[in-house]
């Protein structure tokens, strides 16, 4: 639709506006600024994009779309004077454009002005633009008043007129006449529906058999097709008819992506270069000729090569290795396998499988006999994170049969399995995502030439996908159209090369079919922003409108940069079987942009490989979009006439998004380290504003893995944190609080409660935030006042009671980091309790800090091999003579901010110094650790505060910050980081805004189905003032939290639904329809779960293709 409409637009700006006047063309500067501004933008950069819009506006303010795009930017920041002033100055440029009057209704309707709303939306409709006009028929619809059931209907009308082929429309109609009891119009919008419903999901026929019983009209009509309308959601088909038509809450207007007084930039690739050519020269120490295979070998700092003739294998970095005849093009592999960011390698010849590592004097050796690998009929070797836990795994093609998969277990060890086993005799393969749905899959070739696809389900388990009988002989993939979806491209034995994506095959162009063993190749080799292909002894150089052959005098087997001059050169093997390098002679200096993903940091992360293999690199040069997905240690975009990569999104294979802007050249992107999960976040009001306290529903994660075949269990579902009372304040009779959904989360929110505890001054309260096996009693708990210990030391003797004396922020990190987030070496606190401390009655410790987790991925890689498991805290006991085991798993804090109370009575020998240990080997950071003696439940006053309501909305996400490595990610409230869909959020139904005090008010599996960018606000009554007392609370909660990490069970859907009494999550999710919950809850669906969450937002942020 953007096209049709931005037509629209120019021509009437071409009418209106500028009359015979030439359109300009902006500076190359300018173009960057506009383009980072708005893409900034949809990938929620908040801060980037308003720095970039208003350096665009300060070197040309006269393009209106640039101050309607800053409009959007503070409309999305709830800026609503901002926004209607900056739209207020577009429309004073152009006073013709819809796309600005759309935005500017967008905007009155936000702030509730109904009729300046509809006025706006009228005009926008009066351009042809069918979202202004759908929007101003359902704001005329909301607002009601004599004659809008007539002005719905004109609109409708007209609407039908404009875009008479959409499902969603009809839809509309027929809800509307049922409203006006027009049974003809009824009976004619059933009627054109059913056009539509042979392809439609089952429960959508039923529903369209319930709406064809109701031709009388009426209420009932009207509800029927909104329940229709509902079961269709899930429908894609209908998704992007209901996208054509509506601009989504969530995203509160779209930017105007292109310009509307300048001439467009190139948003194509530029011309090829036709006269470039490549000349040989030999490789200096590979003479002879007798090689087979070269290709690229990086180290660090620079790309050398790795060579194999009929019996040897040499190489930079000292490679020096006997080995006969190697595999072909699959017979040699280099990688970094063990995640020390070194390549290592992996080879495949006349004596099986090998596989070196690089050792620590920079040499190579063999450690294949540790493997106890007896497979000799080994056809080829390919490197993919199968299980998806942060290392790379070896594919073995056998010579027959299924692939044998190497699983790597993080410790130098694998396990042998077989996970695809409808192909005999692998020949090639690609991990790369063929179903869209953000996991890499398997592009295979067996023997016989198909090529077949094996789906990944997660967690290591694969279905079979497409199988094509294509003859093909190479297998590489690619996004050649730049449309952001990755095509499988193949070679066949007669040469002929296709590109297969959606399962749609089509013919690219003829290459060489008497190449003989050679790989395809995909690259950008003369650097204009166009996807190149290599076989044999040819190049084919692709521009917009063809592919153009260019002869070789070598058969490529490998491509990199040489030469460091930005150039992609060849290496390949002459006639004469001598190893040449092919250097890049261009004729167009055309730009380019190299990026080496690393992931991570080699201590304290393993969530990602160590060279990102698997990663899928976006990039925006003004309106120039590419897509590649990491093979290499060096993703290589040419960017033909645009001087620089404006905006640069990774997709890490753990699913992790990251945004670069103002990448140098041929820079290194670094995996950022920030949680993608852990629970939603509670906000609270303290009188002047919000403040951030805890999270959530800690307790209850579905699905969550402890390794790779057990899935923990859910043994409680509730959850209690304190809220102190200078934390909520009443304002205007109530206490304000937020629960917010950041991260990448689908929430249950079954039930909310709120308790105020009045105690006298002197005392504490507090309840046990921790999560344990054996979980805490939900009590609250009244103490004196928490005091420090006389000494606390690190077990290595160093003194830190400073450290943990007070609530400051001012952590114990003295024990390093480990291989995996959120475990490290077995270590402790040491604690000399002193002799202030009572040595009789009660006593407690009140431990407060936080923990750093792990996640689903990294307990599956934690599972294999010879890994320590994580260990809770347990308390050791000096008995005078040695330390004793007094509780041996008391778990940990659940979360951030969290208060831990362990029981100290008895635990101490008599006439003995009193000290104990807090030991763990995971990542949990004390603030403070203090006594305090227990007290009798009646210095305590209880009470439940009423709940006044409870409203979902959308709110978008906060910045977070982290003080230094010790401390944890702290969001700020006030400060919107984006609104975009930051997350590829779990696909299903979710629940719509509004009014969500029912389904909160008591534990019955009616609950609050809540996304990430949602909040969940709730106001109490406020009781009235304590006098003398202190006051502090409760916040109650029961419910669950899913992420959307890979090895997650069921971590695409929001399906299965969970449920009291249910304590495992294996439950295979089907339809909506069989799933017990909805079951039992049918009518939520209809009233409450009504809004259907994909990520194709999340997709789509930086692709051309925008409905």
């Amino acid at each position: 639709m953007l096209d049709i409409r931005r037509t629209i637009g120019l021509l009437m700006v071409l009418s209106f506006g500028c009359g015979d006047e030439e359109m300009a063309t902006p500076s190359a500067d300018y173009v960057s600024a506009f383009y980072t501004g708005v893409f900034a933008l949809e990938v929620g950069a908040f801060d980037r994009a308003d720095a970039s819009l208003s350096r665009a506006l300060s070197m040309e303010p006269d393009e209106p779309a640039a101050w309607a795009n800053r409009g959007v930017l503070r409309l999305r920041r709830g800026d609503y004077e901002g926004a209607a002033k900056d739209l207020e100055t577009a429309r004073s440029l152009m006073t013709e454009s819809g796309d600005i009057a759309m935005l500017q209704g967008l905007v009155e309707r936000s702030r509730g002005q109904s009729d300046a709303a509809i006025a706006f939306f009228e005009e926008a409709a009066q351009q042809g633009l069918v979202k202004a006009r759908y929007a101003l028929m359902k704001e005329v619809e909301r607002r009601g008043g004599a004659g809008s059931e007539d002005e719905v209907w004109a609109q409708l009308e007209v609407l039908i007129r404009q875009v008479p082929d959409n499902p969603a429309l009809w839809l509309e109609r027929a809800r509307q006449a049922g409203k006006r009891d027009d049974e003809e119009a009824l009976r004619a919008s059933v009627e054109k529906l059913g056009e539509w419903a042979e392809g439609w999901p089952d429960a959508a026929r039923v529903q369209l058999r319930s709406l064809q019983g109701e031709m009388e009209g009426g209420s009932e009509v009207a509800v029927q097709a909104m329940f229709l309308h509902n079961v269709l959601l899930r429908d894609p088909m209908y998704r992007r008819a209901l996208d054509a038509l509506i601009v989504p809450a969530e995203r509160l207007g779209d930017p105007i992506v292109e310009f509307l007084k300048f001439n467009a930039p190139q948003a194509m690739p530029a011309p090829a270069d036709l006269d470039m050519h490549f000349e040989p020269e030999p490789v200096v120490g590979l003479e002879g000729s007798d090689w087979q295979v070269l290709k690229p070998f990086w180290s660090k700092e620079e790309v050398g090569v790795v060579a194999a003739s009929a019996s040897q294998v040499r190489g930079m970095g000292g490679i020096a290795l006997d080995f006969p005849d190697v595999s072909g093009m699959g017979g040699m592999l280099a990688v970094d396998w063990n995640n020390d960011f070194a390549l290592d390698l992996a080879l495949v010849g006349a004596e099986g499988f090998r596989l070196f590592r690089r050792a620590e004097d920079g040499g190579i050796e063999d450690v294949t006999d540790s493997i106890g690998l007896n497979e000799e009929e080994i056809a080829g070797v390919w490197g993919a994170d199968v299980e998806m836990d942060g290392d790379v795994d070896f594919v073995l093609g056998r010579s027959t049969g299924p692939p044998l998969v190497l699983q790597n277990n993080g410790d130098g060890s694998f396990v042998a399995r077989e996970l695809f086993g409808n192909v005999d005799g692998l020949r090639g393969f690609v991990w790369v995502d063929c179903d869209g749905d953000g996991d890499p899959d398997a592009a295979m070739l067996d023997r016989e030439g198909q090529l077949i696809e094996a789906i990944n389900e997660r967690a290591g388990v694969f279905t079979p996908g497409a199988k094509k009988a294509v003859n093909g002989v190479a297998l590489s993939a690619g996004d050649l159209d730049r449309d952001g979806r990755l095509e499988r491209v193949v070679v066949d034995r007669d040469g002929a090369v296709m590109a297969v994506s959606q399962g749609e095959m089509r013919t690219l162009i003829q290459a060489d079919s008497t190449a003989g063993p050679a790989p395809l190749l995909i690259a950008d080799l003369d650097n204009n922003g166009a996807l190149d292909l290599v076989f044999g002894k040819r190049a084919f150089l692709a521009s917009e409108e063809a592919y153009h052959a260019l002869d070789l005098q070598a058969r490529v087997t490998g491509v990199a940069d040489l030469t460091g001059d930005g150039r992609l050169d060849l290496l390949g093997i002459s006639d004469a079987d001598e190893a040449l390098q092919l250097v890049n002679r261009g004729n167009l200096a055309y730009h380019w942009q190299a990026i080496r993903p690393v992931g991570g940091r080699a201590f304290g992360d393993g969530r990602i490989n160590a060279l990102g293999l698997g990663a899928e690199v976006e990039l925006r040069s003004g309106a120039f979009y590419q897509k590649q997905v990491v093979m290499d240690p060096v993703v290589h975009f040419g960017l033909g006439t645009y001087t620089g990569a404006d905006l640069v999104r990774i997709v890490w294979p753990n699913g992790m998004p990251q945004v670069e802007f103002d990448l140098e050249v041929d820079q290194v992107a670094r995996a950022v380290q920030r949680l993608k999960g852990s629970c939603p976040w509670v906000f609270a009001h303290n009188g002047s504003e919000m403040v951030f306290v805890t999270d959530f529903l800690w307790r209850s994660p579905l699905g969550m893995r402890i390794n790779a075949q057990v899935v923990a269990g859910i043994d409680q579902t509730e959850d209690w944190v304190k809220v102190r009372g200078d934390q909520l304040i009443a304002q205007n009779g109530v206490y304000d609080i937020r629960i917010t959904g950041e991260l990448w989360e689908t929430h249950f929110v079954d039930w909310v409660s709120l308790v105020a505890v009045d105690h006298p001054e002197g005392t504490a309260i507090f309840v046990d935030e921790r999560f344990a096996r054996v979980a805490p009693s939900l009590e609250i708990y009244a103490t004196t006042q928490p005091r420090s210990f006389a000494v606390v030391k690190d077990d290595r003797g160093r003194d830190v009671t400073d450290r943990v004396r007070a609530r400051d922020g001012q952590y114990v990190d003295t024990f390093g980091r480990g291989i995996y987030q959120g475990v490290t070496r077995e270590h402790y606190v040491e604690v000399a309790v002193g002799d202030e401390v009572p040595r009789e009655g009660p006593l407690w410790l009140v431990g407060q800090g936080w923990i750093h987790p792990t996640d689903s991925s990294i307990n599956v890689a934690l599972g294999q091999g010879s890994h320590p498991p994580p260990q809770g805290l347990s308390l050791h006991v000096f008995d005078g003579a040695d330390w004793r085991v007094a509780h041996p798993d008391l778990g940990f804090p659940a979360g951030k901010r969290k208060t831990v109370l362990i029981d100290l009575s008895g635990v101490f020998p008599r006439d003995v110094p009193r000290k104990f240990r807090l030991q763990t080997n995971l990542e949990i950071y004390w603030d403070r650790l203090a006594w305090a003696v227990p007290l009798e439940d009646s210095v305590m006053t209880v009470q439940s505060v009423p709940l006044a309501r409870a409203q979902l909305r959308y709110r978008g996400f906060s910045q977070v910050a982290e003080a230094d490595a010790s401390s944890p990610e702290v969001p700020d409230y006030h400060a919107l980081g984006g609104t975009s869909q930051m997350w590829r959020d779990l696909v299903g139904y979710y629940t719509r805004y509004g009014d969500v005090k029912p389904l909160l008010a008591q534990v019955d599996d009616r609950y609050a189905i809540v996304n990430a960018g949602d909040e969940i606000q709730l106001l109490f009554v406020a009781l009235p003032d304590p006098g003398e007392l202190v006051r502090d609370f409760v916040l109650k909660g029961d419910g669950w939290v899913k992420d959307g990490d890979y090895n997650t069970a069921f971590s695409t859907t929001v399906l299965p639904l969970p449920a009291h009494g249910v304590l495992s999550y294996d439950r295979v999710p089907a339809t909506l329809e069989d799933d017990p919950v909805f079951k039992r809850n049918a009518e939520d669906w209809q009233r409450f779960h009504t809004r259907y969450v994909t990520p194709d937002w999340f997709d789509r942020a930086l692709r051309n293709d925008r409905p």
